[in-house]
């Protein structure tokens, strides 16, 4: 009865900084601005009339539209979801997957500190989410038999993690091959297929409306012409900028993969060497500008490995130990969750910023708690009402980078052209190749006539290389869906029939 107490007091203690912390990032309101041009008619898109998955995370999408239908506001209904899905994380991991009661209090006690956990437990990204079903997947890996249910429900959680993110699959795989060659049976993987239908269905559909089987921000990202090397070091800096203010999320994924390493027990290590995978990919992409986003579900697995494998083998004593090194870790940075102190915003040399700081004043939860006369505080937003300037404006097509707060309060009558390509299709196959970027902002340059083109809807673009893969990919986007030419582009765009098109030499004059 009193290590219950004591956990509660934990999970209420998670809960509490929760919700302190609560904020909306300005990238979210990219992926509501669609759901809100979806729940009012005008399809599952970012811009109105072209049909382009700007979003990230298709089951996110699909879990708060509904919401979103009901409550018609992008603010309260994502972080009130968000809360419930980060209580129902924290419980999971103090009450669920602890062999011990202690071990489930030292894990209660981590939560709170981690800072990248705190902060993306809302934000208004997919992140809860993910760190649930991370942790249902974990649950389900550590007790699996060789049953049909169990192979069934390991495959179908794996399938919802990966439609959440697609990245995921890099920590999953290995648990699954691992699963999959245990049972040493064909009769499992049946079932384990019968799990994936979501996913199989998800692609269809993804392929048959937007043309292709990623999101429009994958083919952002990924198309740029930055030396491996470069990227690398990138990343690298990522992680130092994770241990240098938030080190107790790093430490315990590096305690949690050698403590693995060495305890030879393989349901404990396959899991981290997923981790260890999915870290090998981010260093190799460069990280990203929002420091520790992309660190929660990692630190969520090893605290996972740690409650259900590495402490229980540890006398009682030593895992108080662990909790005592681990709040001399939190005590020693200079920022924690629970002191809940904003830094300054700023965006340093390596681009990396720590987002929460950076909004908390405007789309903090508790600063949004009451009305002011003025609105809530995020309409006060210097971003919302640049949008709200356009919603107001009479013209339709506007280049602008800034897409979240203010594209969503412009309203589906003006489509956005963003330079950084996450919502625009042909600025996404346009391969990035400039000097000056930065991480996760790779500005193009928008080709002469594109905008016209936008405007008019006839094609203007100068190049007669860019306009030629135009007609393709606006047949694509914009052409009816069941149309024998739009299939056959579509699977001339995904094989590269036309990339050449886009190669800077194509419009060179010949020698």
């Amino acid at each position: 009865m009193g290590w219950r107490v004591i956990r509660l007091f934990a999970l209420v203690l998670g809960g509490g900084v929760f919700v302190r912390s609560a904020w909306a990032s300005d990238d979210a309101f990219i992926a509501f601005r669609a759901i809100d041009n979806f729940t009012h008619g005008h399809g599952l898109v970012s811009n109105v009339g072209e049909r382009v998955q700007a979003f990230t995370s298709p089951l996110w999408i699909l879990l708060l539209t509904p919401l979103h239908r009901l409550t018609d506001e992008p603010f309260f209904t994502p972080i009130s979801v968000s809360l419930v899905l980060s209580t129902v994380v924290a419980a999971l991991m103090i009450f669920k997957v602890p062999v011990r009661p202690v071990d489930g209090l030292v894990v209660g006690l981590m939560i709170p500190f981690s800072r990248a956990l705190v902060d993306y437990a809302t934000s208004g990204l997919e992140n809860p989410l993910m760190h649930c079903l991370a942790v249902l997947f974990l649950l389900l890996y550590f007790r699996a038999g060789a049953t049909r249910r169990a192979a069934f429900g390991l495959s179908l959680v794996a399938g919802l993690l990966f439609l959440t993110r697609m990245d995921t699959l890099l920590i999953t795989a290995l648990p699954l091959l691992h699963y999959a060659v245990w049972t040493r049976g064909s009769k499992l993987l049946p079932c384990m297929a019968l799990g994936l239908l979501p996913v199989v269905a998800w692609e269809a559909f993804s392929v048959l409306y937007y043309g292709f089987p990623f999101p429009n921000t994958a083919y952002a990202k990924l198309n740029v012409d930055v030396a491996t090397g470069t990227l690398v070091m990138q990343g690298l800096g990522y992680l130092q900028d994770s241990l240098a203010r938030d080190p107790l999320t790093l430490v315990v994924i590096v305690f949690a993969l050698v403590a693995s390493v060495a305890s030879r027990n393989i349901r404990a290590l396959v899991p981290m060497l997923g981790v260890l995978l999915y870290l090998a990919y981010l260093v190799k992409i460069g990280g990203d500008f929002m420091s520790g986003r992309f660190l929660t579900v990692p630190f969520v697995v090893a605290l996972a490995v740690l409650a259900a494998w590495i402490l229980p083998a540890l006398p009682t004593r030593w895992s108080q130990g662990v909790a005592a090194v681990a709040a001399l870790i939190v005590l020693s940075a200079p920022f924690n969750p629970v002191r809940a102190v904003v830094e300054p915003c700023s965006v340093p040399n390596h681009g990396i910023t720590d987002e929460r700081s950076c909004y908390y004043e405007s789309t903090g939860l508790l600063r949004n708690a009451h009305r002011s006369d003025k609105g809530w505080g995020y309409q006060q937003h210097t971003y919302w009402q640049a949008g709200l300037k356009k919603k107001q404006a009479t013209e339709t097509v506007y280049e602008d980078s800034i897409m979240g707060l203010a594209g969503f309060s412009a309203g589906p009558r003006i489509h956005l052209v963003d330079p950084a390509a996450l919502t625009d299709p042909l600025l996404a196959r346009i391969r990035f190749s400039k000097p000056d970027w930065r991480i996760g902002h790779f500005y193009r340059d928008v080709p002469k006539g594109y905008l016209e083109t936008l405007r008019t809807g006839e094609n203007q673009i100068e190049s007669p290389c860019i306009r030629q893969y135009y007609d393709q990919l606006s047949l694509v986007v914009r052409g009816p869906i069941f149309s024998w030419r739009r299939f056959k582009a579509i699977l001339a765009l995904n094989f590269g029939t036309y990339d050449h098109l886009l190669a800077p030499s194509c419009d060179a004059p010949s020698s």
